[in-house]
C-alpha cells in the first residue's frame, strides 16, 4: 500500500521514510525558498508535470519535516473554519478544516486537508471563503468500466466520505477520505525528478469534483474517461489564485 508521499513519487515503500527524507533534503538544496513564518522556512521543489514537495526547516537550516502536493488545475471554493497544527510542538505542519462549497454556493461535505506551507498560511489568517486546489493523494485505488457500485445494493454510485473525521485517528490522518467518482479527465505521467510512474484523474463525485494522483503499483485496473475510480486518499490543498 502506497502512502501520500508515494502518490506523487517522492517516497519508496521499500525504503520507508528514509527515502522521503532524502527527497526533502533535495527540496532544500535544489528547490526555491517560498515562505517563512516565525522560526519556520519553507522550500518547494516542483516538477513540470505537477508533482511537488515542500520542506520545512528552522532558521538555522535544520530539516524539520515536509509535505507532498500536486499542482492540479481544478479550483473549488471552500469555507475555511480553522487552521490547526498536527502537533503543538511542531508548528510547521498542519491543515485546514471547513466545508467545500457547491457550484451554487451551498455548503458541501466537511473536510480537513493538509496545507504544505501551514505556518505561513496561518500567519496571514487564511480563513473564510477561499478558492482551493484540493487533490487526493492515493493510498490505493481501483477502476471499473461500468457504473455498478461496490457499496451494498441501493447505495450511491458516486460519493466522497470523510472517513478521517469518523474514526479515532491521529490528527494528520483526519485528511483521509474514501471516494468513488466518474473519471472526467485521466492521464499517466512520470515524476521527472524521481522517475516514478503515476496516474492522474479528475473525478466527478456527485456533490464535488476532485483531482487525485496515485503511484501505479497502488492502482488496480485501467484508467479511462467515463470509467469509475474508487479508492482511499489523503487530502492536501493549496490556496488558488483569486
Amino acid at each position: 500500500m502506497g502512502g501520500h508521499f508515494d502518490a506523487v513519487g517522492f517516497g519508496d515503500p521499500a525504503l520507508g521514510f528514509e527515502a522521503t527524507r532524502e527527497h526533502l533534503r533535495s527540496a532544500v538544496r535544489e528547490g526555491r525558498r517560498v515562505a517563512e513564518a516565525d522560526d519556520v522556512v519553507y522550500y518547494e521543489l516542483a516538477t513540470p508535470e505537477g508533482c511537488g514537495l515542500t520542506a520545512a526547516t528552522d532558521r538555522g537550516g535544520f530539516l524539520l519535516n515536509g509535505c507532498p502536493f500536486f499542482h492540479g488545475r481544478h479550483v473549488q471554493e471552500a469555507l475555511i473554519d480553522s487552521l490547526s497544527a498536527w502537533d503543538a510542538v511542531e508548528p510547521d505542519q498542519g491543515g485546514a478544516s471547513g466545508r467545500l462549497l457547491g457550484a451554487d454556493g451551498s455548503p458541501g461535505p466537511e473536510v480537513i486537508f493538509a496545507l504544505p506551507r501551514f505556518a505561513a498560511e496561518r500567519s496571514v489568517g487564511w480563513q473564510g471563503q477561499q478558492p482551493v486546489n484540493l487533490v487526493g493523494l492515493g493510498y490505493r485505488a481501483w477502476t471499473q468500466a461500468g457504473d455498478r457500485t461496490m457499496l451494498p445494493e441501493g447505495g450511491p454510485t458516486t460519493y466522497l466520505r470523510t472517513v478521517g473525521l469518523e474514526r479515532d485517528l491521529p490528527p494528520i490522518r483526519r485528511c483521509n477520505v474514501d471516494c468513488r467518482g466518474l473519471i472526467q479527465r485521466a492521464a499517466f505521467l512520470t515524476n521527472s525528478h524521481t522517475g516514478a510512474r503515476l496516474a492522474y484523474a479528475l473525478l466527478d463525485c456527485s456533490t464535488v469534483r476532485i483531482e487525485v494522483v496515485i503511484d501505479l503499483p497502488s492502482l488496480s485496473g485501467g484508467l479511462a474517461e467515463e470509467a469509475h475510480l474508487e479508492g482511499s486518499f489523503w487530502l492536501v490543498g493549496q490556496p488558488a489564485e483569486k
